[in-house]
């Protein structure tokens, strides 16, 4: 107690173990403390084990502060830089600190808002658990776990945060084969933060120090990063409910959607890397497109994976979700349709081929068209622009051959005009074959047409009738379709082809048909050319 306090003074202000009666406490006798400013130190083996502040302020780390009433529990005799005592000249750095055995505690890392909280220093480093006030406004506050280091890059350290599961006891020392176990000295590896912010997640994180078998952890190398050992497979996994009405994903393994890649011993299996929508949805792809927009109708789309029976958006007003199959009876439900959005304002969200390009089918005034599209464009490219499309692919043809019961034969076909459209101006649409050659070429060499923005134009189909031919009915099924070789465009004649073959230049027949009864060595074969 303080000196100069007379007997009676002393005796007031004495301890006793059956409990203290100090008037400022509201006349409780079980008070254990002191009646003047000054810390309360516990001691055991005469030495410093406990200090509880009264009103103090001392400096931490050069900032000033007040520490009234923080409690510091651990190990004495830790100095700071200038060999100052924690016990004597300081004491605990937040509302609690604990203390451990080293030479020096570290000041390095503190700031003032820890405050409450625990503070832990040995080993010559800090952490903090805790709240911190955000600002000066009241109210407004975050959990915290913070941990810190020397600066820099260079031993001692890097000091990281790690989480980390351990059980069974007794053994102290590392494996050196098998990371997944959590009875050896280091435990099962969770997960880690490292102090540049990165993230690992998995058990093959940790620092190779004295003791750890050479390269037997990895540091995270991204700002997340995971990875397991033993070539197991690796997964992310994204999956909802509603528990009320038992609805959403599931959240199985086999539910939602996973992207990660595959475990195996197999070196060229090994690593292969997987996106899994494991429901019976689209799996969509976008770029510089704001997904707070996503909603069942407008998906900014630009890439789309589904299946044939995937449920996806119908061409009704008001628009829903449900199966969209025009061929049902003629593709297999679980076949692939993938498609690639022209616009991703207007995605194509109900793919007609393996590969469907542009746009939807159908137009504002027809929604439920598929155009020029059949069942049998299954297995190709479809390509769609306003109602006019491309399809280039297999189709299927039946066979009498029971030993070859189907042959595919290769198709490149286009829609879906046949006749001028007198109110918009638009069709017969035309199949075209234009060469463009490089705009740089030399001089002399090559030709003007095809270095310019439109090409030279080597042949083109045209799907109308045949006007010009009348030996058959003029509305003959014979008569439709025209084939042209050489520049129908303006820099050529400037008018589509006008007979079933229709050649701009020279033509050659090498051979003529023979006939039917008489060998051909016998027959005279004659071209003709009516100059009327």
């Amino acid at each position: 107690m303080p000196s100069g306090y007379t007997t009676a003074q002393q005796a007031a202000s004495a301890w006793y173990r059956g409990g203290n009666n100090f008037g400022n406490t509201g006349g409780f006798n079980n008070i254990f403390g002191t009646a003047w400013n000054s810390p309360i130190y516990t001691i055991t083996d005469g030495r410093m084990r406990m200090k509880l502040n009264g009103t103090v302020n001392y400096p931490i780390n050069g900032l000033a502060g007040d520490r009234t009433g923080y409690l510091l529990l651990g190990a004495n005799n830790n100095s700071i830089s200038n060999n100052a005592n924690i016990y004597n000249d300081r004491g605990a750095f937040s509302l609690l600190h604990l203390n451990g055995q080293s030479s020096q505690f570290q000041e390095f890392g503190y700031r003032t808002w820890m405050q409450t909280g625990i503070t832990f220093t040995a080993n010559r480093d800090l952490s903090y658990v805790g709240l911190r006030q955000i600002g000066t406004i009241e109210d407004i506050t975050e959990t915290v776990i913070a941990w810190s280091d020397n600066g820099g890059t260079a031993n001692p350290g890097p000091d990281d945060l790690s989480f980390r599961f351990t059980s069974g006891g007794g053994n102290n020392s590392i494996s050196s084969i098998d990371l997944q176990t959590p009875t050896d000295l280091d435990g099962l590896h969770v997960a880690r933060f490292t102090p540049e912010g990165l993230f690992g997640l998995g058990n093959t994180f940790g620092v190779n120090t004295t003791g750890t078998p050479v390269d037997l952890y990895s540091r995270p190398a991204s700002l997340a990063h995971y990875s397991l050992s033993n070539n197991r497979s690796v997964w992310q996994q994204f999956t909802n409910r509603n528990i009320l009405l038992n609805t959403g994903t599931g959240e199985l393994a086999t539910d939602g959607f996973r992207l990660g890649i595959h475990g195996n011993d197999s070196i060229n299996r090994n690593g292969i890397a997987l996106v899994y929508n494991q429901e019976n949805r689209p799996l969509l792809l976008s770029a510089n497109a704001n997904t707070n927009t996503v909603n069942g109708f407008t998906t900014n789309e630009r890439l789309r994976i589904m299946a044939y029976n995937t449920p996806t958006v119908l061409p009704t007003a008001p628009a829903t979700y449900g199966f969209y199959n025009p061929a049902p009876d003629s593709i297999p439900n679980n076949v692939t349709r993938m498609s690639i959005s022209h616009n991703p304002l207007t995605p194509v969200t109900r793919p007609l081929s393996l590969l469907h390009l542009g746009y939807n089918t159908g137009s504002i005034l027809n929604p439920n068209s598929t155009d020029g599209w059949r069942s049998w464009m299954d297995v190709g490219m479809f390509v769609v622009q306003g109602t006019d499309n491309v399809f280039l692919g297999l189709k299927r043809e039946p066979s009498l051959n029971p030993f070859q019961p189907d042959r595919y034969d290769a198709v490149l076909n286009w829609g879906d005009n046949q006749v001028p459209d007198l109110i918009n101006g638009a069709g017969p649409d035309n199949l075209r074959f234009i060469f463009t050659s490089t705009t740089t070429a030399t001089i002399g060499v090559g030709d003007s047409i095809s270095q310019s923005f439109n090409g030279l134009e080597t042949g083109r189909f045209y799907p109308g009738l045949d006007t010009t031919f009348t030996y058959l009915l003029p509305d003959s099924l014979d008569l439709y379709g025209r084939f042209g070789v050489g520049d129908f465009t303006a820099s050529g004649v400037n008018e589509n082809p006008t007979h079933k073959l229709d050649v701009i230049g020279n033509g050659r027949f090498r051979y003529l048909p023979d006939s039917l009864y008489v060998a051909d060595s016998t027959v005279n074969k004659i071209v003709m050319v009516d100059s009327m």
